[in-house]
């Protein structure tokens, strides 16, 4: 796999493009396609996690290293101390919307949960990881290159998480229900 995506990212650069390609370990089983980024074009997360990701994929392959054991160390790449193969390192396994603490997005709690329970084989009874690494047992990518503002950017009012809080316990419930489905089918 490494082979093929130092390969792509030849073919990209020689079409002049530089698109974001993704985080995780290339050569895994598992591959997630998300809909879109939730970041604001411009933003400092936009510059350092979207809009640099080309360009660190290809540093990866000209002298950083190339395991996902490599991304665990910190590395001083031109576009910030952040490697696209274990992205967010020792990120805690929790939800932080404020990004006050050291937690995650929703969509990465619940990418780990998946994870988690792959992991067990089983969609009830599976050990939550204390940090955020699914990274190293699958690879994540957008279906679509251009991101979407991050919900923090909308309009929301700031006591009103109610919605928010129903529609994730729903969300949580209904992908236990497909993964212990899928797992029975196995």
């Amino acid at each position: 796999m490494y082979e093929k995506l130092e390969q792509l990212i030849h073919d990209l650069e020689a079409m002049n493009r530089q698109p974001f390609i993704g985080y995780g370990n290339p050569d895994a089983d598992i591959l997630i396609v998300g809909k879109e980024c939730a970041l604001t074009e411009g933003s400092e997360d936009w510059k350092l996690f979207y809009d640099s990701n080309f360009a660190q994929w290809k540093e990866s392959f000209e002298g950083h290293g190339f395991s996902y054991t490599h991304g665990q160390k910190p590395y001083d790449f031109k576009h910030g101390n952040f490697h696209p193969i274990f992205p967010f390192f020792e990120q805690c396994n929790k939800i932080d919307r404020n990004k006050k603490g050291c937690g995650t997005s929703s969509t990465y709690f619940y990418y780990q949960r998946l994870i988690d329970m792959v992991r067990a084989g089983s969609a009830t009874q599976y050990e939550k990881s204390p940090n955020i690494d699914f990274f190293k047992d699958c690879f994540i990518t957008e279906l679509n290159d251009i991101t979407r503002k991050s919900k923090e950017n909308d309009d929301l009012e700031k006591d009103d998480h109610s919605e928010i809080k129903n529609t994730s316990e729903k969300d949580s419930i209904g992908c236990e229900q497909l993964i212990s489905s899928t797992l029975s089918r196995l």
